[in-house]
């Protein structure tokens, strides 16, 4: 009886985990070597960018921010509700001044994507602000 009840638990806790494994979701990944400038904007939806960053250095620093997120949607807060506050949205363009790709993030690791505009995305690994200023 302990040997059926422990083989149906650890089926059930292999079954939540391939369950939890498949919502998890990550960016687009991009080559630190193509991106040739990210700008960074504080506010929502704002024209004009508060930083460009070109030192390689620091190019490489926001490509890995992008590449290492991962997330999960969430329904604790709103995209208006992040818009009210800080939002950091990062866009990375090529050497021919192309877009690549951009995402918005909040400094309470909430994640705004652009292709998907009514949802917000919790990251799970943390966003430090503090590193990014």
């Amino acid at each position: 009886m302990k040997r059926t009840i422990c083989i149906a638990l650890t089926l059930i806790a292999a079954a939540l985990m391939l369950t939890a494994c498949g919502n998890t979701r990550k960016l687009e990944r991009f080559d630190t070597g193509a991106v040739e400038t990210v700008t960074i904007t504080t506010k929502a939806d704002a024209d004009k960018p508060d930083y460009t960053v070109t030192k390689r250095k620091g190019v490489a620093e926001l490509v890995d921010i992008n590449n290492s997120a991962e997330f999960v949607e969430t329904d604790k807060t709103t995209p208006a509700e992040l818009k009210k506050g800080v939002l950091y949205t990062f866009k990375y363009y090529d050497f021919d001044d192309a877009l690549l790709g951009e995402c918005t993030i909040s400094p309470d690791g909430y994640l705004l994507i652009k292709d998907e505009p009514d949802k917000v995305f919790l990251l799970k690994n943390t966003f430090d602000e503090n590193a990014l200023k």
